[in-house]
């Protein structure tokens, strides 16, 4: 059983390397072909230093993480490069993700970070709005400032 599941290791590696080397690849022939000259490299550049934020770029891919997968709760938890991960769900409602990852668990469906986070904003938008209206914050500040307090006062 150990030399077949080595064996199936083997070959998942051999699997992912080659896919990464593809994808790699095909990255460099797009670089090359907008960098091919000195006015196109000039222009790529700038674009590049334009658009590109090197602190999103390490918060986004959690590259700093000393500790790449853990184990949690007798699970595997990957914890580098958790933009390209879809969430892995205890419950129905388990919205527990990272703000950049592509996608939200809620309500047993995967929704997109975009929709999920903007009805989120919304929704507490709506709430607070209400709140404001009715003066919740004052009636509730009324009512502490209302209870006694049961710790004596030392003269």
């Amino acid at each position: 059983m150990f030399q077949k599941t080595k064996l199936l290791f083997e070959i998942l590696k051999k699997f992912y390397v080659n896919r990464y080397n593809k994808a790699d690849g095909e990255k460099e022939k797009i670089i090359n072909r907008l960098t091919n000259s000195k006015e196109k490299e000039l222009a790529y550049e700038e674009f590049r230093n334009e658009y590109q934020n090197e602190a999103i770029t390490e918060l986004v891919k959690n590259t700093n993480e000393i500790h790449r997968i853990i184990e949690k709760e007798g699970k595997l938890v990957q914890k580098i490069y958790p933009i390209y991960k879809d969430p892995d769900p205890d419950n129905m409602v388990d919205f527990d993700a990272q703000f950049y990852m592509p996608s939200k668990h809620f309500l047993n469906r995967n929704v997109d970070t975009l929709y999920f986070n903007l009805s989120v904003i919304w929704s507490m938008t709506l709430f607070l709005s209400i709140a404001l209206y009715y003066e919740f914050l004052r009636k509730a500040i009324e009512g502490l400032g209302n209870i006694s307090n049961p710790i004596p006062k030392r003269m």
